[in-house]
């Protein structure tokens, strides 16, 4: 059985290659968490204590990103809106 982390990425995967037709690389992946590290996404909101919602700009399409702090991960990605 895949850890939270694994299935946590796996499910972002999914959806951005759903919602938007981009596959999550290893090197886009690392992009857009040190993105979010480093401050350079807009926050948008925290639902909770574990996950913050950030603006994350990624190959020039603006989306909203759910990121586990506590897991280090991209939950999913949702539209704009």
């Amino acid at each position: 059985m895949p850890s939270k982390q694994k299935s946590e990425f796996l499910h972002a995967r999914r959806r951005l290659k759903e919602r938007f037709g981009i596959d999550l690389t290893r090197k886009l992946r690392r992009q857009i968490k040190d993105d979010i590290r480093r401050g350079r996404c807009q926050v948008l909101t925290r639902p909770s204590n574990r996950v913050t919602m950030y603006l994350v700009d990624v190959k020039g399409i603006s989306m909203r990103v759910a990121y586990d702090r506590q897991r280090k991960e991209i939950i999913t990605v949702l539209p704009r809106r």
